[in-house]
């Protein structure tokens, strides 16, 4: 009775084993092959994206200080040739760019990728003619797959940084997050401290946001970062500057919310309610993405957020807490560039913000919930919710 249990036990290991050996062996021979062809295919694409390049010379890359995603280099007699690495939808999309001698993009085309959408295809050639001075979003302006626009628009800034470099001038490489903290801390004089944005329950007026940290607040008006500790301005500002920046701080400290009841008739999905003095309501609000709507691989979870509207019906702040929606695709959801497009927006125009391409479920599920914090919001209020 013992053996016929062990029996099977021991022919499925053994077929297992087989298995992986036979896959192992398989990727010995293909592996190579594969690799071959890549870099077959990237020699070929050094003079379509550099044409007329003569003499290409491999640079080294490692310690160059080129931007991370540059993982080959090349130089001609009339310019460079750059490889990028970057992730779309899902990562591997290579990319390669020609710059000549002038700081212009010679070229550009991808040679690997694993993107679904196919947004790649030809992308290039629309960034033929632009320098670092000139390039600009607008180049991949549209809904059109735009994770894969937006990493391929990343690859060649970085090929364009990357050819200052090569010709021994300096680029900023930090990416815009670190850039906020750094001056944050520069405006407040501090040193490695963290600052977090305010959910901000007030209107802000002219300031566009206020940091928070343990160390004091730092309040942001155009390129100006001004500096709150204590109460009182500490950086260089103008009088206008400083009474709207301490006017928003005050909003902060006296920022008193009151959770109340959901009002009859609320969408299920909304979760809380808050009042503030100054009129706002402030709703925690579940979103039925990709994780609840999708028909393959879904997590089974809500996407939860907040939106604060204030006393005209217009939204402050919008903020995703929560998300499980499928990487580089729904996970959109989580963006600031994303869901701050909804701030300002009121019951009648937050349809202006367009789903995302390639995350359409998630995105739908997003501004569905948005619609029903409208409405509950209208139901607080004692009005009608359209």
């Amino acid at each position: 009775m013992l053996k016929e249990k062990i029996m099977p036990t021991v022919v499925l290991g053994s077929i297992c084993l087989v298995v992986a050996l036979l896959l192992s062996v398989v990727n010995m021979f293909t592996g190579p092959i594969i690799e071959k062809a890549q870099a077959d295919k990237a020699n070929a694409a050094l003079t379509e994206v550099l044409p007329g390049g003569t003499n290409f010379t491999e640079l080294p890359v490692e310690g160059a200080g080129f931007p991370a995603s540059v993982t080959a280099a090349y130089k001609a007699d009339n310019g460079y040739v750059f490889q990028m690495t970057v992730t779309g939808y899902k990562p591997g999309l290579v990319i390669m760019c020609g710059i000549d001698n002038e700081g212009k993009i010679a070229g550009a085309d991808y040679i690997a990728s694993s993107e679904t959408l196919y947004a790649e295809v030809g992308l290039g050639d629309k960034f033929v003619g632009y320098t670092k001075d000139t390039i600009n979003t607008d180049i991949i302006a549209g809904p059109t797959a735009k994770l894969t626009t937006e990493a391929y628009y990343k690859a060649i800034e970085d090929a364009l940084n990357a050819f200052v470099i090569a010709n021994g001038g300096s680029v900023d490489l930090r990416d815009p997050a670190q850039i906020l903290q750094d001056n944050c801390n520069a405006a407040l004089g501090t040193e490695g401290v963290a600052f977090e944005k305010w959910f901000a329950t007030a209107p802000l007026g002219e300031v566009s946001a206020l940091y928070i940290s343990d160390k004091g607040a730092v309040a942001v008006m155009g390129e100006s970062f001004i500096g709150i500790a204590d109460g009182a301005i500490v950086s260089e500002a103008g009088d206008a500057e400083k009474t709207a920046a301490l006017a928003v701080y005050e909003a902060y400290k006296n920022e008193k919310l009151t959770e109340v009841a959901k009002p009859e008739g609320a969408n299920k999905n909304v979760l809380k309610m808050y009042t503030a003095e100054n009129g706002t309501v402030v709703i925690e609000m579940q979103a039925a993405g990709y994780g609840i709507m999708g028909d393959w691989h879904t997590s089974g979870e809500y996407i939860t957020l907040k939106v604060a509207i204030d006393g005209e019906g217009k939204i402050i702040s919008t903020l995703t807490t929560y998300q499980k929606e499928s990487e580089n695709i729904g996970d959109v959801v989580a963006d600031a560039e994303y869901y701050e497009k909804y701030n300002g927006k009121t019951a009648s125009t937050y349809t202006e913000v367009e789903t995302v391409a390639g995350a359409t479920v998630s995105t739908s599920g997003y501004r569905t919930a948005i619609k029903q914090a409208f409405e509950a919001y209208e139901l607080l209020k004692g009005g009608n919710a359209q």
